[in-house]
This record gives structure tokens, C-alpha cells and sequence, in this order.
């Protein structure tokens, strides 16, 4: 059984839908590969957007639709968290919580700024954490 090379996505299928590629090199912070330890998840986030908002115009439609809603735990609350009763990783899950809300405005601001590439409907934080767990 193998998965044929068209139906993969990647950070190089990423940069070849130029509309797409401009956007990511106009924000080398967020997803230059050598500034950014977390830019190859974002510009595979920004990708799915991309492909996302085309519907049934985007290759991958099928298999987007069947994306999970995921409970990613930046949604849990305080009292969530202490259940696991490890306070090591309650405290590795606030700053990874930290770290994706930091993210998001980040994002947020490249969706914000380039309405031409990304619609407003996809601007929401709750979209972000599904697409990013």
C-alpha cells in the first residue's frame, strides 16, 4: 500500500499556490523555517485554511470535511488540569497554552491583513485550536 505523492500535503505544497507563498514570505517571523521553531505547523495550518475556504473547489475536500473536532486541551479549565494531579504537567500544559493563544494572535494578524488570501469567516480562535491540535 503506498499514498500517492498528490495527496500528500507539505510545507512545499504550501509554497507552490503563490497567492499562498507570498503571504508566507511576508511574515518571516511566523513561518520562516530557520527563524521559527513551530513554522512548519504554521504554514501547514495556513495551508489548510487556504484549502479549506475553496469547499468543493480544493483537492483535498473530502478529507477536510472529516476532520475531527478535538478537545485540545487549551480549552480545559483549572479544574480539568489539577485532576491529573501531576502539577509538572499542569504546568507544561499553561505554557503550551500560552504558547498557542500567543500563536493564534500572531495568525490572527496575517488572516486580518490579507483578506484577499483568507476570508473573515475563518478568522476564529476556536477553528485555530481544532485545525492546529
Amino acid at each position: 500500500m503506498y499514498i500517492p505523492l498528490k495527496m500528500i500535503i507539505s510545507v512545499e505544497k504550501a509554497h507552490q499556490q503563490e497567492e499562498l507563498a507570498q503571504v508566507l514570505r511576508a511574515y518571516p517571523s511566523l513561518f520562516d523555517i530557520n527563524k521559527t521553531q513551530s513554522a512548519d505547523q504554521l504554514i501547514m495550518l495556513a495551508f489548510l485554511y487556504f484549502e479549506m475556504q475553496k469547499g468543493k473547489n480544493s483537492y483535498w475536500y473530502p478529507w477536510l470535511r472529516m476532520l475531527p473536532d478535538v478537545d485540545f486541551s487549551c480549552g480545559w479549565n483549572s479544574e480539568d488540569m489539577d485532576s491529573f494531579q501531576d502539577y509538572d504537567l499542569v504546568d507544561q500544559l499553561h505554557n503550551y497554552d500560552a504558547a498557542v493563544c500567543n500563536e493564534w494572535k500572531l495568525f490572527r494578524q496575517v488572516l486580518v491583513e490579507n483578506p484577499r488570501v483568507f476570508e473573515s469567516r475563518f478568522i476564529d480562535e476556536e477553528l485555530f485550536k481544532n485545525v492546529y491540535a
